[in-house]
């Protein structure tokens, strides 16, 4: 690694590793690409640059301005008040009460302002409507919705370096269909490529009962999998065992859609998952 500039240069070209036990019987090839070595400790770093970066270009925002996003998403937050600090951009986070208290103190540590409405505050839409609200009378920047500020963007960065780091291209692909930013980047670059690489998008649901959340709007994507957190929660443990992968609840997911998938596979079959995210904020729901 050579000198960088500031630190999301540092963003992107995370570890690619061979997973050899998690399950030995599988015949073929399989790898996982570590998002969790980002700065801020998951793939939303990506994300995050990619929507500051696009308001920037597009003058909604300038050094100094202020930003008012809603979100239900830690990792994200946490990436968006880096991103938002590195750029000289004042941060209002409204948040529901889970981010708030996950990562609260994190996000005030970077120089973002955190509200949690008053109402249903876990609720999307009251979110929503207390972030234009709030914009107005501030008179800062909102973009919309958390999920508008993230579906527009395309980072083909972690698609590129999987290609890179390969000895030909995956035949399988396993992203997190919450991080629509690396995952239209990846199906963009399966696309322009001619490869005849599977792309799987996963949803992370609370519970097994869960109806499928709305399509990501990616095309490309061939398959669509629904992973409840006790799934989730399961694989992580595995993972940590078995390859000494501390990793949280979506890169659970990631390797639990494999294994649905595996049987199916051919003998040869080249794997690989995207990891989003460390499993260190998730040691009292996944590791007690």
């Amino acid at each position: 690694m050579g000198l960088s500039a500031g630190i999301l240069d540092t963003i992107g070209n995370t570890a690619l590793v061979r997973l050899s036990r998690v399950d030995e019987g599988f015949a073929g090839q399989l790898y996982a690409k570590l998002e969790g070595f980002n700065p801020t400790g998951s793939v939303e770093d990506r994300s995050a640059v990619a929507a500051v970066d696009e308001l920037l270009r597009r003058g909604e925002l300038v050094p100094g301005s202020t930003l008012v996003a809603e979100t239900g998403s830690v990792d994200f937050a946490v990436s968006l008040a880096q991103t938002c600090r590195s750029r000289r951009i004042e941060l209002v986070c409204v948040a529901s009460p889970a981010v708030r208290s996950a990562v609260g103190g994190l996000l005030r540590a970077y120089g973002a302002r955190v509200e949690v409405p008053d109402g249903d505050a876990a609720d999307e839409s009251a979110r929503e409507a207390a972030a234009g609200e709030l914009a107005a009378r501030i008179g800062g920047h909102w973009p919309g919705p958390h999920s508008a500020l993230r579906r527009a963007q395309s980072d083909p960065g972690a698609a590129r370096e999987i290609l890179e780091g390969l000895d030909g291209p995956p035949d399988l692909l396993i992203c997190a269909a919450d991080s629509p930013a690396v995952l239209r980047g990846c199906a963009e670059l399966i696309r322009l490529s001619g490869l005849a690489t599977e792309l799987v998008a996963v949803h992370l649901v609370a519970d097994a009962d869960d109806p499928m959340p709305s399509d990501p709007g990616v095309e490309g994507v061939r398959h669509r999998l629904l992973i409840d957190r006790a799934t989730a929660a399961r694989a992580c443990r595995r993972l940590v065992e078995r390859e000494a992968i501390l990793a949280g609840p979506r890169s659970g997911a990631a390797l639990a859609a494999f294994e649905r998938l595996a049987d199916g596979l051919a003998p040869d079959a080249k794997v690989v998952l995207v990891f989003p995210d460390k499993g260190q904020r998730y040691l009292d729901s996944i590791y007690p």
